[in-house]
């Protein structure tokens, strides 16, 4: 799927700039939507099992310091995105 596409998406979460967080389960990754504007998403993790990597995410959550917060079931951790607001690959 394109950037602007999601399949089976399972958690959301808004950081306090309004940008919008998806677990986009179907296709591995998670997207961010800068502004909360649907779109071209920038995605932030990708399929794969090293470090930085998904496989199946769910849950999201964000801290006011820009730290996003996966539940990946498929890789059974949570993972630490230290500042998602500045991902850009």
């Amino acid at each position: 799927s394109a950037t602007n596409q999601v399949q089976g998406p399972q958690g959301l979460t808004l950081d306090r700039s309004g940008n919008l967080y998806v677990s986009d389960t179907g296709n591995g990754r998670v997207l961010r939507f800068d502004n909360g504007v649907p779109g071209t998403g920038v995605v932030i993790a990708n399929t794969g099992t090293a470090g930085g990597q998904v496989m199946s995410p769910r849950g999201l959550a964000i801290d006011e310091t820009f730290r996003l917060f996966v539940a990946d079931e498929g890789n059974s951790k949570i993972m630490r995105i230290p500042n998602a607001n500045t991902v850009t690959a």
